[in-house]
């Protein structure tokens, strides 16, 4: 090339992030325990509302059945959020209510955390269903 040449310069593709990736693969739980391992709510909720819109909800929180309770502690601490409060009362509602109790089905007794966990998420949400009324 000579000096009078242009030389236009490569773009590099952005990078896809791994839960990105493995929404790709349909790779529900695996994305969604992804994201939670990032503790970044916007990534989270963007991935579960990505999950729900492709109907993989249900069957992405059955296969978070060893890692549930960073799911409900998550839930509990940003369910007062304004900003995630809508969908954190449905993953809540769905984990409290009759898809929950066939989620955390386990052979074992229940974590004492992982119920813990539920009855502080189940007042929370009670709570933020409350204030929206």
């Amino acid at each position: 090339a000579t000096e009078e040449d242009l030389v236009v310069a490569k773009q590099k593709k952005a990078a896809l992030a791994e839960h990105d990736k493995l929404l790709r693969k349909f790779r529900y739980a695996d994305a969604l325990d992804r994201s939670l391992a990032s503790q970044r709510p916007e990534v989270v909720f963007a991935v579960v509302e990505e999950i729900r819109a492709r109907g993989g909800l249900d069957l992405a929180l059955r296969g978070l059945r060893d890692d549930i309770n960073t799911l409900i502690s998550f839930m509990a601490k940003h369910i007062r959020d304004p900003r995630y409060s809508k969908d954190a009362i449905a993953i809540s509602t769905m984990l409290l209510g009759a898809d929950g109790a066939e989620i955390l089905q386990t052979d074992d007794p229940m974590d004492p955390n992982v119920a813990h966990g539920l009855e502080v998420l189940r007042e929370r949400t009670k709570e933020e269903v409350d204030a929206c009324e």
